[in-house]
């Protein structure tokens, strides 16, 4: 359960008046009530997302988890199909890929595909713990001139808005759907 957040139980009444002044109220209240606290709740208490808290642990399926990289690597032999075939047959040597995703659910799939560059969200993989700041919008940008500094990005794919940070710094960014 989500603890001490307080609201309504359900219902979405604070959110909705902002925002019918730039769209459309069918849109506000699809994604009012996809994001109300009641749905949340729910998807939190069905284990489909964690709660990222103050002491930097997020509360997901890997606490209860004996052998995590086995896991992790069985999901790849599932899902590794699921890569865009487009990315294959462009992929370079120097590609760096930067998620918001803990490392270890990536690092198998990058050894995989030949990657040898993976900048990701370093979290203790028995308890669900960040290790240090989660590498989400505008941290990806610290994170990847950390490693690089000013290198030049050519290229930069991604499916999230919240990628714009780091987008502003490739010659060309390309928005990715499906």
């Amino acid at each position: 359960a989500l603890g001490g957040i307080q609201g309504p139980p359900t219902g979405y009444a604070s959110i909705d008046k902002p925002w019918e002044k730039y769209y459309p109220k069918e849109v506000v209240d699809f994604f009012s009530e996809l994001h109300c606290l009641e749905n949340i709740r729910k998807d939190v208490d069905d284990g489909r997302v964690g709660i990222l808290k103050a002491d930097n642990e997020i509360y997901s399926f890997l606490q209860d988890l004996e052998n995590v990289d086995e896991i992790v690597e069985r999901f790849w032999d599932e899902h590794q199909r699921f890569i865009k075939e487009w990315y294959l047959k462009t992929q370079r040597k120097d590609d760096v890929i930067v998620s918001a995703s803990p490392e270890f659910l990536l690092v198998p799939i990058c050894r995989r595909l030949g990657i040898k560059h993976l900048i990701a969200s370093h979290m203790d993989k028995r308890t669900g713990k960040l290790l240090d700041k989660f590498n989400y919008a505008e941290q990806k940008v610290v994170r990847f001139k950390e490693r690089f500094g000013d290198a030049k990005i050519d290229c930069f794919f991604s499916d999230s808005e919240s990628d714009r940070f780091i987008a502003r710094l490739a010659d060309k960014a390309i928005k990715v759907v499906g």
